[in-house]
């Protein structure tokens, strides 16, 4: 099914994303605005008066700015202000689905508490993935460090996806990072009701076992909580792609 710009009642704006196979809007974010590359604000207030313009406008995502919001100066600009990419992934009803609508009302009415969670949880992750390998991140200029703040300045919010997996009537939401400590596969982090459940370059994965970067030591009682209630689901059963391949099976008729 071929995706549509449409107004959502709870979501607002939406429109199909650059690759046309999930739905997306941005949303300003204040817990998430210190989480930007230090360079974004300069950028934002250097722009040309009609890049400007389209960075203004995106609270009603213009097929513009979908299609150039990750042009180098348009992406550090938007978070520049404070605003993240926001994806509906894989909603082949042409919608998105109950719980990712349910999931997107759980992270509205508790911005504050998870943009927190969110940080302690990075910064738990970064203090033990450094004293495994001081060296990397001495190479990559990542030093030592003792506050959520400090860590901001290593660390910008990519983008952040509501995923067609879930639990309990809630979607499981993706949060991607660019870190200096991993350029090249970046860095991601799962949600669960506010809890970070998984961490690494893929934020997918959740098997704890012989996790050194993320396992049940560094977890809090909330986090552990919530990882089990996922784990116990079949939030990560193999999913009949249905949908998906009756469209394959459209094109090679074409």
């Amino acid at each position: 099914m071929k995706l549509k710009a449409q107004t959502h009642p709870v979501l607002g704006d939406l429109a199909p994303d650059q690759w046309g196979d999930s739905l997306m809007c941005f949303r300003q974010i204040p817990g998430l605005a210190d989480f930007a590359p230090e360079e974004a604000k300069e950028t934002l207030d250097s722009l040309d008066p009609p890049d400007r313009k389209l960075v203004d406008s995106w609270a009603k995502p213009s097929k513009a700015l979908i299609e150039r919001c990750r042009d180098f100066d348009i992406f550090d600009a938007l978070r520049g202000a404070g605003v993240f990419e926001v994806q509906f992934s894989r909603t082949p009803a042409g919608i998105p689905s109950e719980e990712q609508v349910a999931a997107f009302r759980f992270f509205q009415a508790n911005e504050t508490a998870i943009c927190r969670n969110l940080g302690d949880a990075l910064l738990r992750s970064y203090r033990v993935a450094r004293a495994n390998d001081p060296h990397w991140f001495e190479q990559n200029d990542c030093p030592e460090v003792e506050s959520v703040a400090e860590l901001a300045k290593l660390a910008a919010v990519d983008g952040i996806s509501f995923t067609n997996r879930s639990c309990e009537g809630e979607a499981l939401v993706s949060i991607n990072w660019d870190v200096q400590w991993d350029p090249e596969h970046g860095f991601a982090m799962t949600l669960w009701q506010g809890q970070v459940i998984g961490v690494g370059g893929g934020g997918d994965d959740l098997d704890l076992e012989d996790d050194t970067l993320w396992n049940r030591s560094i977890m809090t009682e909330a986090e552990r909580q919530a990882y089990d209630r996922v784990a116990a689901s079949n939030a990560f059963e193999d999913e009949d792609d249905e949908e998906f391949d009756e469209d394959e099976d459209e094109d090679e008729d074409d």
